[in-house]
């Protein structure tokens, strides 16, 4: 699985026990609590010989669509792989269930998985919700700068971030590669204040599952990445309009601050779920199997059965970060979970 292939060249993190954000924003600089940025990456310097970075062909993985008369855009940071995929989906069942699940369902066989971030324009309000990984993750990863350009569009012309949570392939592209400063120099950053007290108080992650050896690096990202953006940060509560047009909603158990984000234009609307959903239909048709991303994966299990439920009954638009591109779609009941239905792709878009 992703978590333990190599990350991004000269990107490493050793953590001591705890760490605040006062700590946090000086490490970059003189490594104070452990957070340590390898210097060639910071430098801009290109991955040895040995490694190759995969071509980027900016005018794929973006798809324009419209929530009523606000235009929205997905933005595919990337992919990549859940191998083997178990224990990191369906880690309380036998390793057989989840592949003979995967097998009957022609799930991709090296656990394919994508890296969604949303677009929306409303006004003079140009707001992401999530930034993807910028050089924190897997080399095939990091597009998403890339692809405002072809939009367009700079990192300063973005005027909000609005975070879904603090996992490395939603928040690593607010810290710039070379300067490891704030990569969206004029956006308010909007995080629920759990989220943000979480990563700042030291975890553990010993809820989840994650491996051990890379529990470090993905809380070090996290804390670094809320830290270089605290100036930005914004408090989100749910049921709060974050930007005209968006409303952010309790979705705790991925991480405890966890938020999806329903935006809404006259009677239509879409619903940004995040890590509600992973890998369907393995998650979707098994919403309690756990997913070893998940900071609680007993609380991320009930959150999943609530919120699917509902969605599916209200024949709910979704998107999500991990659902296959162009990765609209809606849920409906299927035995004990849920059968995921992707939008048709309108290729006029």
């Amino acid at each position: 699985m992703w978590l333990n292939e190599p990350g991004p060249v000269g990107y490493s993190v050793a953590m001591k026990p705890k760490l605040t954000r006062r700590a946090a924003m000086g490490s970059a600089a003189a490594g104070v609590a452990g957070l340590a940025v390898g210097a060639a990456r910071r430098a801009g310097a290109q991955p040895g010989p040995s490694v190759v970075t995969p071509a980027l062909n900016p005018n794929v993985g973006v798809y324009h669509t419209k929530v009523g008369t606000t235009d929205v855009t997905l933005i595919n940071d990337g992919t990549f792989n859940f191998k083997p995929l178990h224990p990191s989906l369906g880690g309380n069942v036998d390793a057989a269930q989840v592949e003979a699940f995967a097998k009957e369902f022609h799930a991709p066989a090296d656990g394919l998985a994508h890296v969604q971030t949303l677009l929306v324009r409303r006004g003079d309000r140009v707001a992401l919700i999530d930034v993807g990984s910028g050089n924190t993750f897997v080399l095939t990863c990091g597009r998403v700068i890339d692809k405002l350009a072809t939009l367009g569009l700079a990192p300063a012309d973005v005027t909000d971030v609005l975070i879904t949570h603090a996992h490395l392939d939603h928040v690593g592209g607010l810290i710039h590669a070379q300067t490891r400063r704030m990569a969206f120099p004029n956006a308010a950053v909007h995080v629920a204040d759990a989220e943000r007290d979480f990563w700042w108080s030291g975890p553990t992650l010993e809820k989840s599952g994650i491996p051990e050896d890379r529990k470090a690096h993905v809380i070090g990202v996290a804390v670094e990445a809320l830290s270089v953006a605290e100036s930005h940060l914004q408090t989100v509560t749910p049921g709060q309009e974050v930007v005209p047009g968006i409303t952010a909603l309790d979705a705790a158990g991925h991480t405890p601050g966890h938020t999806i984000y329903r935006i809404a234009d006259g009677d239509d609307s879409l619903l940004f779920v995040g890590d509600l959903i992973f890998f369907p239909p393995i998650i979707t048709m098994n919403p309690d199997w756990y997913v070893g991303f998940d900071t609680d994966r007993v609380a991320a299990a009930a959150t999943r059965f609530r919120m699917l439920d509902q969605i599916a009954a209200d024949g709910q638009r979704i998107c999500g970060s991990h659902l296959p591109f162009p990765a609209f779609g809606h849920l409906r009941p299927r035995g004990a979970g849920y059968e995921y239905l992707p939008e048709i792709w309108r290729f006029e878009n």
